[in-house]
């Protein structure tokens, strides 16, 4: 399988917003199942993305994306 289509910065910076939104939720905080993490991050994130950007993309590609930006986020929260 290729690669899909290139990230733009606002759907990147959407995507660490999304994020930030899930993991601090206080109610469901880091207890939080990887599985049911992913979705709420997917569903997060579609419904607040820009509606200019690409098609919808997958919870497999968020997730994807994700596991790239995620050591230099953690870095940059601290």
């Amino acid at each position: 399988m290729g690669k899909g289509l290139a990230w733009s910065e606002s759907e990147t910076i959407q995507l660490c917003l999304s994020w930030l939104e899930v993991s601090e939720d206080a109610v469901r905080g880091a207890g939080q199942k990887k599985s049911t993490f992913s979705s709420r991050l997917y569903s997060h994130w579609l419904e607040n993305k820009r509606p200019e950007d690409k098609d919808p993309r997958t919870e497999v590609a968020i997730m994807g994306r994700w596991k790239k930006l995620q050591p230099e986020v953690t870095k940059f929260c601290g």
